[in-house]
């Protein structure tokens, strides 16, 4: 808080020079106090975005299960099927850009096995 004092027009004694010097540290407060705002409102929008991804990447782990599951349900030896190792080929690629879409470990997110 500024401390703005509603009766310093009216301050009994006050030389101009103290009028101007009371003004002069008020504007200078008050200019102050709007780059605080300014700074708080930037750090909250940073926070808000930072919050917004990790929550984001939360959601999408069990994405990622799903799709590890269903790398490691086939097994080596099936993968020579045309079939198959196209479908494995999809799954692997479809993993691969989900993690670096989500940028897990990035966000402190990380499998528990």
């Amino acid at each position: 808080s500024s401390g703005i004092n509603a009766e310093w027009p009216l301050r009994p004694g006050a030389t101009e020079k103290e009028l101007l010097t009371d003004l002069k540290n008020k504007y200078l407060r008050a200019l102050a106090d709007g780059e605080n705002v300014r700074n708080r409102a930037k750090k909250e929008l940073e926070n808000s975005k930072i919050f917004s991804i990790q929550s984001f990447a939360k959601d999408m782990l069990p994405v990622s299960d799903v799709l590890e599951k269903a790398l490691e349900s086939v097994p080596e030896s099936e993968r020579s099927s045309k079939v198959l190792a196209n479908l494995y080929e999809g799954v692997s690629l479809t993993h691969s850009q989900l993690h670096q879409v989500c940028h897990f470990q990035l966000h402190s997110l990380f499998y528990l096995k």
